[in-house]
């Protein structure tokens, strides 16, 4: 799989009162500063690995974009995120 993935992009929300984003909401978020796009092959790896399907109490929601054009999301939550994901937002 992480060979057919082109990117993810990662977006911290606000835990409990948040709604579950669809995948047209986070393509539209791709170049705000507040969205990590994910390309390194071994980050994808951690990301695939990691994520949950998410019920949009999650504080991270994120959307694998496939090279054919297709995607599929899921979310981490505190404990799961890769570490690369937390660091990226404790910056923000």
């Amino acid at each position: 799989m992480p060979g057919d993935l082109q990117y993810a992009l990662v977006l911290r929300t606000t835990g409990a009162s948040s709604v579950p984003m669809d995948n047209q909401a986070l393509l539209a978020l791709e170049n705000s500063p507040g969205c990590l796009k994910v390309t390194d092959s071994q980050q994808l790896e951690a990301c695939l690995q990691q994520y949950t399907s998410g019920d949009g109490r999650q504080p991270y929601q994120v959307l694998f974009e496939l090279k054919g054009g297709n995607s599929f999301g899921g979310a981490f939550g505190a404990a799961d995120a890769p570490a690369f994901v937390r660091q990226y937002f404790a910056r923000q």
